[in-house]
């Protein structure tokens, strides 16, 4: 793997389910029944349950430890929601290396992630993350 500006990220596909939306629901202690209730999301005039926004930074943050490893750390996230999204969608996450600073530990990367369903943006993060140098070598990094 390489690291270096416009390197882009593999891809995080998923068609959302109800029981995804209940699962993160669960793991979050988030019981709100419109993310996982049809009734309840219909009570409010909504489609189907919809998307808890802080999903979204769980699937950022899943993709750069599934392409960066385990030794990974994500430093900050700056997130922004532009639309909402409902059970049923069907959402891809995308992630592009905007930047790459060697330190004396290792490497800071900044990168920008989307996720969207049907071409709408429906969530957007900056990350920075930190690669140990250790790790960077065992990987078999090359900047």
């Amino acid at each position: 793997m390489t690291l270096q500006d416009g390197s882009v990220l593999p891809l995080i596909e998923k068609t959302l389910t109800p029981v995804d939306l209940m699962a993160y629901g669960a793991a979050t202690w988030d019981w709100y029944a419109c993310h996982y209730n049809d009734a309840a999301a219909r009570d409010l005039g909504l489609p189907a349950p919809f998307v808890d926004g802080q999903m979204w930074g769980a699937w950022f943050a899943r993709q750069l430890r599934a392409h960066f490893g385990p030794q990974a750390f994500v430093k900050a996230m700056k997130l922004r929601y532009h639309a909402m999204c409902f059970a049923g969608d069907h959402v891809i996450c995308s992630g592009v290396i905007g930047r790459v600073q060697q330190r004396n530990d290792g490497h800071e990367l900044e990168v920008t992630q989307q996720i969207e369903k049907s071409g709408t943006r429906v969530a957007t993060c900056t990350s920075v993350v930190l690669l140990p140098k250790h790790s960077a070598l065992k990987e078999g990094l090359r900047t």
